[in-house]
Parts: C-alpha cells; structure tokens; sequence
C-alpha cells in the first residue's frame, strides 16, 4: 500500500501501479470470502445499531482500513480522475500509447490493456472504500464531484444510447459513487457540498445515467445500492426543502424531463419493494418523494 504514489500515466512506475492495485483487488476479495468475526459484536460500548466504522465491524475489510489510514484516498481519486479525463482526449491518449508502445517495444494492445486493467482495478477498490464514511470524511469530495461529472457528461454525450463498458469501469461504476455520496451526506455534515452538486447537475445526470442504462447493462445486483442512495438523497433536509434547484437548466428553469425520468424510477424501486415488502420502511422517502413529483406533474 505505501508504494501507491502519484506517478504519470504510462510512466513505468505507472505501470508497476497497476499491478499493485490489481492485487490488492485480489487481496479484498479473498477477505470479503472469510466469515464475519462475531467477538465484534460484542465488543462493550460499541453502537449494535450500527454495522460499525473500518475499525470495529465484524466484516473483514483490513485492505480498505489501511488505504484510508495510509491517506491513500485522496491519492487514488487524483489518479483515476487525471486517467480519465486523458482517456476521454482520444487523440492524446492514441497517440500517447502508440509511442510508449514503441518505446517499450510491445503491441499497442498491451498497453490498452495496462490501462483498462488499471481503470478496472482501482475503479473496484474505491468504489469498495466510498461505502465508509470514514473514507469520505477524509476525501477532496468536491473533486470526487467533479470527477461524477466528467464521467457523467461523456456519457451524456456521447454514450447516451449504451456504455460498452465492463462492469467494473468508470462508466458503469460511477453510480456507485454517487450512492455513496447521497448515503453519506448529512454525515460530511457539509452544505458547500450540496451546493457544488447542485452546481455541477450530480443529481440530474445521476438520475438521467440510471434510467438510461439501468434495463439493458447494470445487473441487478446494484439495485439495491441504487435505491439506498436515492432514498437518502430524499431524505436529506438540504435536498428534501430544495429539491428543485438540483432540477435547473441553464436557463434557470425547472427541467420537466428530468422530474419524469426521476419518476421512471420507481421501474427500479417497484421490484424491490414487491420481492421485499420489508424494505418499504428503508426506501420510504423516495416513495414520498415520487408522490410529490407525480403531483406536480399532475400525473
């Protein structure tokens, strides 16, 4: 974990990087496959209406409490985001893989490769530390928002039809970290924040990104996640009194479109509901709030 520094991208310690990170993938896997240790739960004083912060839960997770205690957080989220948005340069990126493949004296092929596992892999790993609030807590969370909308606004542009993606890519991934944001948000306790993702569109795009895609590419294994994050975004008193200005255009008017695609997201929470009626309770202020949106759409 210490050897994860800021290196450029294709450089060769670069390239040591995103071998580093895919074994530490490897390494979380086998732990999230070892049985949860119950002494925790007993542990005097510790909050049982909790699952625990990285430090007292009874999941094994010693690859992620050490990325947060080795202030590597930050570091990664820099990384991914400087890599994406050379990426999404096809010209410099083309021409930039062309020329250390020449240098390297290797197929342009495994370079790409290099990149996509690189994407891959620390893509899973921050995706998996964004579900503690400890790691967000000590995060630059205004440039993971910006980092949201760069992938985001590609998408928009120019993947709105479908991602062609792997699942463990920005494009597909960078829901989960908008879930993340909106389960912990009161907890950042920080209302700059909200502003700046009312600023950058988050929640619009969030919501236009899913409806998209959600049917034909994510699995449905991230429904829940889903569900969970935009139920606490309704939750959330900032957006709950406010909610309107999270839905302007440019031209300071409230988006209809986006109120109706917010909607069609009962598509996703319906089912849920229906195969597990007990999650009504946890899913309730979205319920609420398509019940507000139908009214003023006079739907």
């Amino acid at each position: 974990m210490r050897a994860v520094q800021y290196h450029p991208i294709l450089s060769t310690e670069w390239f040591r990087l995103v071998d580093i990170f895919a074994q530490l993938v490897r390494l979380l896997t086998t732990e999230g496959r070892m049985p949860s240790d119950p002494k925790v739960l007993e542990v005097q004083g510790r909050n049982s209406e909790s699952e625990g912060t990285l430090w007292d839960q009874a999941a094994h997770e010693n690859i992620l409490r050490i990325f947060v205690e080795e202030s590597k957080v930050n570091v990664c989220l820099r990384m991914m985001h400087d890599f994406k948005k050379w990426q999404y340069d096809s010209k410099v990126a083309k021409e930039a893989i062309a020329e250390r493949a020449c240098e390297m004296k290797v197929e342009e092929r495994l370079v790409e490769s290099k990149c996509k596992r690189f994407e891959e892999s620390l893509g899973v790993l921050f995706a998996r530390v964004l579900t503690h609030v400890e790691a967000l807590q000590l995060l630059d969370v205004q440039m993971l928002l910006e980092h949201m909308a760069l992938v985001l606004s590609f998408c928009e542009r120019y993947r709105k039809a479908r991602l062609n993606c792997s699942p463990t890519q920005q494009e597909m991934l960078i829901v989960c970290y908008a879930s993340s944001f909106f389960r912990h948000m009161e907890a950042l306790k920080n209302d700059s924040l909200l502003d700046k993702a009312c600023e950058l569109r988050i929640v619009a795009m969030t919501v236009s990104h899913i409806v998209n895609h959600f049917a034909s590419e994510y699995p449905a294994s991230l429904y829940n996640e889903i569900s969970d994050g935009l139920a606490a975004l309704c939750d959330n008193e900032g957006f709950r009194t406010e909610w309107q200005r999270f839905f302007i255009d440019s031209q300071g008017e409230l988006e209809m479109e986006q109120l109706y695609f917010f909607l069609r997201l009962k598509e996703v929470v319906d089912p849920l509901i229906t195969a597990n009626p007990e999650r009504r309770k946890e899913l309730r202020p979205i319920l609420d709030f398509f019940k507000v949106l139908s009214k003023k759409l006079g739907s």
